[in-house]
């Protein structure tokens, strides 16, 4: 009211009083009547600015309140990233994995492996205790149980967010200094092809990054990375868009336009780029974690179809049952607090 209304009603009183008291007589002059009126104009303004100050200074407490905000949640961010530097001792390599339990890398792996592992939150809640299970290439797994179940948290310690105190799961890895070597040499016996990421997680809400049409699915690549100029990379991505059912989008704004993608593409589409950039990577594994729940189902068991033509090993997290068909076993964690299952699946 102080600073919407009051001022109005002043400025309207206030104006009365001046043009009743102005000094000189404009019922003859129209230039004198000019003048009255510029004048009552100033009043009004100086009578609004003021009330405005006054305002702001009442404003302050919210001000310094929202500021507050801002700065413990900054606190919280920088604890939490304290904490996460202690998640790195989880974390070994083939050399000096012995003994210590957690994630391992290895270059000699052809299978994501856990063993004897306890799949817990950083507060130490077990949801899956003693887990022992092997996914080699081509047996697809589909990961189910309950909301709260631990699902989404065994994804988390796969990719090394959250820290596994008991036990081991091993992934395999290409380590970036040889590129140069021929696949036996870095693999040893193992059918992985170096060219291709080992692993891959797309999730329910895929991440967009600030950049083109092209870049959304060239991610976490960059587009000069990839050589943009050539034109058979460009008729690559467009087959790839086509196949998740969003070729239009490039009819819409073309490669390079650079918009609020997160904005601008529903959530359904979103994840159907999401699903593009896989098909791009081709990964040996992926973790597909509700990643097509906003997708018809129609197209999603197109998106499924295709994900296994380039050999991608899918660890699926869903909780439609019309997917049992693209998997090979099942994991089911049953309630959240240490039990699960493995099977395998029968059609």
């Amino acid at each position: 009211f102080l600073t919407n209304h009051m001022p109005h009603n002043i400025t309207w009183i206030v104006s009365m009083i001046f043009s009743l008291q102005y000094p000189i007589d404009i019922r003859k002059d129209v230039i004198e009547q000019a003048a009255m009126v510029k004048d009552m104009r100033y009043l009004a303004t100086v009578i609004a600015q003021t009330f405005s100050s006054f305002g702001d200074i009442l404003g302050l407490h919210q001000r310094y309140t929202e500021l507050a905000g801002g700065a413990t949640r900054i606190s919280e961010v920088f604890k939490e990233m304290k904490k996460c530097r202690k998640v790195d001792n989880f974390i070994h390599y083939d050399d000096d994995s012995r003994g210590k339990p957690g994630l391992i890398y290895s270059q000699g792996s052809n299978a994501i492996e856990f063993d004897d592992a306890n799949v817990e939150t950083p507060s130490g809640s077990i949801l899956a205790q003693n887990l022992s299970l092997s996914v080699p290439l081509d047996k697809n797994l589909l990961i189910s149980g309950p909301n709260a179940s631990g699902k989404t948290s065994l994804v988390r310690c796969v990719a090394g967010l959250w820290p596994m105190t008991k036990g081991h799961v091993r992934v395999p890895h290409l380590d970036h200094r040889s590129k140069q070597l021929e696949d036996s040499q870095i693999w040893g016996v193992t059918e992985l092809d170096h060219r291709r990421p080992a692993l891959f997680v797309v999730t329910q809400k895929p991440y967009t990054t600030l950049g083109s049409l092209r870049a959304q699915i060239l991610y976490p690549h960059s587009p000069d990375d990839a050589g943009t100029a050539d034109e058979s990379l460009d008729a690559q991505l467009e087959d790839l868009l086509d196949k998740v059912h969003l070729k239009y989008l490039v009819e819409r704004w073309g490669w390079d336009s650079v918009e609020d993608w997160e904005n601008v593409l529903s959530l359904g589409e979103q994840q159907r780029l999401g699903m593009a950039r896989l098909f791009y990577h081709k990964p040996h594994w992926c973790f597909l974690d509700e990643c097509t729940n906003a997708v018809s189902a129609d197209v999603e068991e197109e998106l499924y179809k295709f994900a296994r033509d380039p050999g991608i090993t899918m660890l699926t997290i869903t909780q439609r049952s019309g997917l049992l068909e693209y998997h090979d076993e099942e994991l089911k964690l049953k309630d959240g607090a240490g039990s699960w299952e493995h099977f395998a699946i029968r059609y």
